[in-house]
């Protein structure tokens, strides 16, 4: 809003999804005062089971067509270390260079489609949104912290030219004509000669991973998987869907880690206070120790079949590469392997030390989950 008012040009395009849609018409009217465009994405009717599951799960920060960050993190307090009982360890790329107007250009395509539309008009005040945008004394020293933190993460690490760089985005609609992202992970995949490290917040495969993973153990390709444990993950679906299949994932050879969900060595909880679970939330991987794949696609069949994703390839950069191995690595040590090389050694560290009552609703949950993955 505050840029708004300086005459900057904001757009916002949110995804309309039930579960998580919280930018209402009062909010976004609010937001139009200052300047602000405001689109939702996909708002079809909740009894059109099918249409309402398609969502655009891409994340874009695009600023003045000249720089853009992308990666997994959404807009919420959760992604910025600010909550107190949950945080998602996530990771961007900020990119500059001429692919920034194909995103541009992308972001364009979505805001402009069928699916776009204005947030219906509401006339009503809405003190709840009122109070939310106003300004408070608490936002300054937020956005301080944040701010302090982005800079030290600045000067820690440098820029990386990348001179082989592909960005793909699935297209605005439903369907399998739409699809990019995933065919060109497979792309990616089959050019593999060595090894294939993966971190994924969910981690569901069905019958079109199997033939990949399966591909690359005959090929003597080593895959590696983090993904989150029931401790450490925000949807215990997704841990169920994963737990029965553990001994058929065996069987292609990868080895599987577990996040344990607690915070990184060098990761700080003072943001948000209290002592909140952490869980892993990238979507990327890196092939041959020189290709970078991030974005914003999970390993599972949601991502495959029903959102729009993106991702950004960067081949030929082994500094890039390295960067992303050691953060993965990072995390890696804060987590317990499931599976190692093929053999299913420890079942229990994908449970971890969740408390009862989730593993309780994780029991109930895994018949459900397995009958409705496709879902997921």
């Amino acid at each position: 809003m505050k840029k708004g008012r300086e005459g900057v040009q904001v757009r916002i395009l949110v995804d309309f999804s039930a579960p998580v849609f919280q930018l209402k018409p009062a909010y976004a009217q609010l937001l139009a005062g200052a300047g602000v465009q405001v689109r939702y994405y996909n708002t079809g009717a909740i009894y059109r089971l099918v249409s309402i599951q398609h969502r655009s799960h891409r994340k874009l920060l695009i600023v003045d067509g000249e720089t853009v960050i992308t990666g997994g993190r959404n807009v919420g307090n959760d992604y910025f270390d600010l909550s107190d009982h949950y945080n998602f360890l996530d990771s961007d790329l900020e990119v500059t260079g001429p692919i920034v107007k194909t995103v541009r250009d992308s972001f364009d395509v979505y805001w402009n489609s069928r699916l776009a539309s204005e947030p219906a008009p509401d006339s009503r005040p809405n003190q709840e949104a009122a109070q939310f945008v106003a300004e408070h004394a608490s936002d300054a020293v937020i956005l301080e912290k944040l701010r302090a933190a982005g800079e030290a993460y600045r000067l820690s690490h440098k820029a990386h030219e990348c001179r082989d760089i592909r960005f793909v985005t699935d297209f605005p609609n439903q369907g399998e004509a739409s699809r990019n992202v995933f065919n060109a992970i497979v792309q990616e995949l089959e050019r593999a000669k060595r090894e294939a490290v993966v971190e994924s917040p969910y981690f569901v495969i069905k019958k079109g991973g199997y033939a990949v993973l399966e591909d690359l153990h005959k090929r003597g390709i080593e895959v590696r998987v983090l993904t989150n444990s029931l401790q450490s993950t925000d949807a215990d679906y997704a841990v169920a869907a994963l737990y029965p299949w553990l001994g058929s994932l065996a069987n292609t050879g990868l080895t599987l880690s577990a996040y344990g969900g607690k915070p990184l060595p060098a990761q700080s909880s003072n943001l948000g206070g209290g002592q909140p679970r952490w869980g892993v939330h990238s979507k990327r991987g890196v092939i041959d120790g020189d290709t970078t794949i991030l974005g914003t696609y999970n390993v599972d069949p949601r991502s495959a079949n029903l959102n729009s994703e993106l991702i950004l390839i960067c081949r030929g950069q082994p500094e890039l590469a390295a960067e992303v191995l050691a953060s993965i690595a990072a995390r890696e040590a804060m987590s317990r392997r499931v599976i190692e090389r093929g053999r299913v050694i420890d079942r229990g560290a994908l449970i971890g030390d969740s408390p009862l009552s989730q593993r309780f609703r994780f029991l109930i949950e895994m018949p459900i989950a397995n009958l409705f993955d496709f879902l997921l």
